[in-house]
């Protein structure tokens, strides 16, 4: 037992020095790494859209007026003013003012953005949406199997549950950095930017739909706290009997929900996560082979590549010198 608290207590000095005793979802976005990046306000004349590069998460919220989200080969969604959509998934999209995408769009950049309503003379220059855009990153190669099961899109209306409770609150504090920078102001809207995607997300894990099985894990209260128990000490010594029995399940109950809400069994999946782990690891520090098996829960250095190499695809030398 004291070797379990040791490693536990190692691998967090090395990663973290937030509270041990945290919530399933507080583990799970500490891995994640989200990092708000920066906020735009822009204004869409009927008949204008947006074009959204790929490469950052975005959520749009929309401050005045309608807007559409187009985006892959889904119908497009509407969106009323109060509303907001958070598209995690780094993927390229438009947005638009009106309901027909127009056969011109123009690209997010700071050219663009550099407009603003300053000097119009008439209500037929007014815009007809303005957006709050915010764009942040998520950390994909820091905990994959958790990243791939974001949602593609969270939709959330502003009179959805108790959004109207905090949601113009938040982006509202994004706002008034935005347009009054003062010292400090970038790193307030990122953290700012952070919270409302937190918040986001933990609104969908509480009343969203069901099709996203890392958010239905979140809702399963057993294997929450199972789960809960392996993200706080990855290192240990977990076999799925005990974790089952953190969950109050039999060992067989635990393995058929386990597959069944995730997609893999709780095996392979501890062994995927401890792989992700120290793949971050051996990319963001200075330790050694075999110090990052021990850390995350491999007994010999030998064991550890095979698994690794058979996981990733390259032996965790390569991957340390970032080949």
């Amino acid at each position: 037992m004291k070797k379990v608290h040791a490693r536990k207590d190692r691998f967090f000095a090395q990663n973290t020095s937030a509270p041990m005793e945290m919530d399933l979802l507080s583990r799970v976005l500490q891995l994640v790494r989200l990092s708000g990046n920066r906020i735009h306000i822009r204004d869409l004349h009927e008949h204008s859209a947006l074009r959204l590069e790929p490469g950052f998460g975005y959520f749009h919220y929309v401050e005045k007026g309608n807007a559409w989200v187009w985006y892959g080969d889904r119908d497009p969604i509407a969106m009323s003013e109060g509303d907001l959509i958070l598209l995690p998934h780094s993927k390229g999209h438009c947005i638009s003012a009106c309901a027909q995408l127009p056969a011109i769009t123009h690209d997010l950049d700071e050219e663009t953005l550099s407009e603003t309503t300053k000097g119009r003379k008439s209500r037929e220059d007014e815009p007809a949406t303005r957006l709050n855009i915010g764009l942040f990153g998520v950390d994909p190669s820091a905990v994959a199997s958790i990243t791939g099961r974001l949602p593609e899109i969270i939709n959330v209306r502003k009179n959805d549950g108790d959004a109207n409770q905090w949601l113009s609150l938040l982006v509202h504090f994004i706002m008034i950095e935005a347009n009054d920078p003062k010292p400090g102001a970038t790193l307030m809207i990122s953290r700012l930017i952070d919270v409302l995607v937190i918040r986001v997300l933990r609104f969908w894990s509480q009343h969203g739909q069901k099709d996203g099985k890392w958010l239905a894990v979140l809702q399963d209260e057993r294997i929450g706290r199972a789960l809960s128990a392996f993200y706080g000490d990855p290192a240990g010594s977990w076999s799925v009997t005990m974790l089952a029995r953190i969950a109050g399940m039999s060992k067989s109950a635990f393995a058929e929900r386990f597959t069944r809400l995730i997609g893999t069994s709780p095996q392979k999946y501890l062994t995927h996560w401890r792989l992700q782990l120290a793949a971050d690891l051996l990319r963001s520090g200075n330790l050694k082979v075999g110090e990052v098996a021990y850390r995350v829960g491999f007994a010999s250095e030998a064991a550890f590549s095979r698994a690794f190499k058979l996981s990733m695809g390259i032996t965790p030398h390569q991957a340390k010198s970032g080949q």
